[in-house]
């Protein structure tokens, strides 16, 4: 065990490079459930430590494979789909209307107070739970797409919202969930998995639909979250906006009910949209992004989930280097969270194939190397591993210090 306090990668040596060494250690979040395998003291070897030593490169391999089979079969069932949606005519030549815009005008601060309706779904366990809804006040910046964005049909118009609320106002404050792309409404996710996690960090959760998702899909549509990310890239950029912009609706009404501190997690698309707000909003207590990163451009070079976006933006003579720039000529793509680091727990996947590790750590390095903790999975196998921290989370949570209450990944 080194400084980094370890997460083993090999049989025995060191990685080289620092990438290797930050991404193979553990963050001192886990438990059992995070460990591999150690070597025993040299001066204590035994059949079983001999055994482990074997075992342990053996179990990293298996784990890399897994997350690999996984998230390529989830990305050729999403190809499946994408390639069944009709191809978009080009918007391209109108991203030009977000170019030179001030950072306030392309997430502008709309703190009006949204009009919330309440419907009773169910209580138990000292929990209550809520249909919530308010109308959205998003307007786009795009002319054009403003028609477009009519014509979808008013489904996305309306913020839908599941809360879990403590019966006996115990919530030490309250947690704002914000879901993956495609991902749809299981009923495991409202009667288990949130509820487990309201009990267990002792806060409210408030799952947010994100735009073009679940009740927000547009009847024409053919997934949930199809219009969210297409080759129409004057709508992904706008549906972008459009999240950023209801979830500050939605702080806006949780601090004039009084059920602040306010917090963010989000997995996936979510903690994508989690980092964005984290660049514009200052209100938000901590954050707990997962599985995600900002640099989309490096998404799209990469990632497999978005092959048939990648391939028809290509069609149309659009590549990864030019969403890059044209990341930089809007100015996001150096953005940092105006909330301190030490309030910014990260939570990543060593296999990741779709927000890969080496872009992870370089956004980490640039906010300030925040809370980071690496879960031995891909990106879809990250669900069964999201249990195991949750004690440290609580900590993590309920602690001004929250280098002292969790391990962090941070070298020196």
């Amino acid at each position: 065990m080194n400084r980094f306090g370890g997460l083993a990668t090999g049989a025995g040596n060191e990685p080289e490079d620092e990438e290797s060494q930050i991404a193979g250690k553990r963050s001192g979040l886990g438990r059992s459930r995070f460990r591999l395998l150690r070597r025993s003291p040299l001066s204590a070897r035994s059949k079983k430590a001999r055994r482990d030593e074997v075992a342990e490169p053996r179990i990293s391999r298996l784990r890399q494979a897994g997350g690999l089979i996984v998230d390529e079969s989830a990305a050729l069932a999403a190809g499946v789909l994408h390639r069944r949606t009709p191809r978009l005519a080009s918007t391209l030549h109108r991203l030009d209307n977000f170019v030179g815009r001030p950072l306030q005008q392309l997430f502008p601060s709309d703190h009006s107070l949204p009009g919330v309706e309440a419907t009773a779904r169910w209580s138990h366990q000292g929990l209550r739970c809520d249909a919530l809804r308010f109308a959205s006040s998003y307007v786009p910046l795009d002319p054009g797409f403003r028609d477009r964005y009519a014509s979808d049909g008013d489904e996305n118009d309306f913020v839908h919202i599941r809360s879990f609320r403590h019966l006996d106002h115990s919530a030490r404050g309250t947690m704002i969930y914000l879901h993956a792309w495609m991902q749809p409404y299981t009923l495991w996710e409202e009667r288990v998995m949130l509820p487990n996690v309201a009990r267990r960090l002792k806060v409210d959760v408030l799952r947010m639909d994100l735009p073009y998702h679940r009740r927000r899909k547009p009847r024409r549509s053919l997934y949930s979250g199809e219009y969210f990310w297409s080759a129409d890239m004057v709508r992904s950029v706008e549906a972008l906006r459009h999240a950023v912009h209801d979830v500050r609706s939605l702080i806006t009404w949780l601090e004039n009910e009084g059920r602040g501190p306010v917090g963010i997690a989000g997995i996936s698309l979510g903690g994508l949209v989690t980092m964005w707000t984290l660049c514009v909003d200052d209100r938000l207590a901590w954050a707990i992004p997962m599985m995600a990163h900002t640099d989309t451009s490096a998404v799209l070079r990469r990632g497999s989930i978005v092959a048939t976006l990648r391939q028809r933006l290509a069609d149309e003579g659009w590549r990864a280097e030019d969403a890059e720039l044209y990341a930089e000529s809007i100015g996001i793509s150096k953005l940092e969270p105006r909330i301190d680091p030490e309030r910014i727990q990260m939570v990543a996947g060593l296999y990741d194939r779709f927000f890969r590790r080496q872009d992870t750590i370089t956004q980490w390095k640039r906010w300030g190397q925040p809370h980071l903790h690496w879960l031995p999975t891909g990106h879809l196998g990250a669900f069964p591993y999201l249990a195991g921290p949750m004690p440290e989370l609580g900590l993590f949570l309920g602690s001004t210090q929250a280098r002292d209450a969790v391990g962090s990944v941070r070298p020196k």
